[in-house]
């Protein structure tokens, strides 16, 4: 792994300014939603706002960005010359996580500031959503890189990321559904918030145990999808 490789694939995402605009826009929206509508000071509407929209957040807007950004490197012929310059499914992946990373980290310390959080609390919730954004960040270049047709991956990237960003919602609205969407990582990241305001710290050890097996599993997911797009890619 060389540093120099990762270091040339993040400068080349800020290059691109209209990438750069559309990161900052999808990710300041929710910050201020959560603050236009909990301008009451209220604590229980900093708890509903936060813990509903930090995973719409999480679940939605890096999966969005990052799967632009990935079409466009490999139908522009950026990802097969990246590949050919011996850069690494975990060199490419670094890169375009920590572009995610560094305008996700100034939304999430927003966020938090917005909900109230201070000390602990708000190191809970800003390591549990920016893993978060890191897990969706994978997920959304493996998809990319899977899905030939760009057609079809914008479509299909749109209708997941929905989905995705309103796991905790379903688990909320249908109880039963919890018994599946306890083990997805945008659920865990609204029990972590809720821990925090509750102050039952006890749960975060599943939560935390949750995040950190899908980044394994996401991981070895995002691998594979980067060597498979490697060797038979012919755009």
């Amino acid at each position: 792994m060389k540093l120099r490789r990762i270091k040339a694939v993040y400068k080349k995402q800020f290059a691109d300014k209209n990438a750069l605009r559309s990161v900052v826009f999808q990710s300041v929206i929710y910050p201020l939603m959560a603050m236009m509508f909990s301008l009451s000071g209220d604590e229980s509407e900093k708890f509903i706002m936060v813990s509903t929209l930090t995973p719409m957040f999480v679940g939605s807007s890096p999966m969005l960005t990052v799967n632009n950004l990935v079409r466009e490197d490999k139908n522009g012929g950026a990802l097969r010359a990246l590949t050919l310059a011996s850069v690494r499914p975990l060199e490419y992946i670094i890169a375009i996580a920590l572009f995610m990373l560094s305008i996700s980290g100034a939304t999430t310390l927003l966020m938090g500031v917005v909900g109230g959080m201070d000390g602990i609390g708000l190191m809970y919730f800003f390591l549990s959503t920016m893993l978060g954004c890191l897990l969706t960040v994978m997920l959304a270049c493996s998809i990319s890189l899977r899905k030939n047709s760009r057609t079809n991956a914008v479509m299909f990237i749109n209708l997941f990321s929905i989905l995705n960003g309103f796991v905790p919602l379903i688990g909320m609205l249908y109880p039963s559904a919890t018994v599946v969407t306890k083990y997805w990582y945008t659920q865990q990241v609204k029990e972590v918030i809720g821990s925090i305001y509750s102050g039952n710290t006890q749960g975060l050890w599943f939560s935390f145990g949750v995040i950190i097996a899908s980044l394994v599993i996401f991981t070895l997911l995002f691998v594979v999808s980067y060597r498979k797009n490697r060797i038979f890619s012919q755009e």
